[in-house]
């Protein structure tokens, strides 16, 4: 939704191309590895196998974004933006077929909480 509300032609707020990049790189790790990402955004980027191709420019807003106002516009070339895309919608289709591991006894933990923290 941020690209769709955020990308206007080819520009975008730095910070809000970062909004979109970073739960991309979280969904990649979360289909190659089966597990919760690390917060580290360098970890994920580093880790990525996904981002080859796009990989340069990525590392150009990078050092940008560490002198660059928060609101400040960027050019997408059309390379990023199908990126982007192609991406947003192959994880879309992804998510359908992740496991759902939301099943777990929780009273452990919970009479943990209650007997501790209250």
């Amino acid at each position: 939704k941020t690209l769709d509300t955020h990308l206007v032609g080819t520009e975008i707020k730095i910070k809000k191309f970062f909004y979109i990049l970073r739960p991309l790189l979280a969904c990649e790790w979360i289909v190659h590895n089966n597990s919760m990402p690390p917060t580290e955004f360098h970890t994920l980027l580093n880790q990525s196998e996904l981002i080859h191709s796009v990989k340069g420019p990525v590392e150009d807003y990078l050092k940008l974004k560490k002198t660059a106002a928060e609101g400040q516009l960027i050019q997408l070339s059309a390379e990023v933006i199908n990126w982007l895309n192609s991406q947003i919608s192959h994880f879309k289709i992804s998510a359908v077929s992740c496991t759902n591991n939301s099943n777990k006894d929780w009273l452990l933990l919970n009479n943990i909480m209650r007997n501790y923290c209250f």
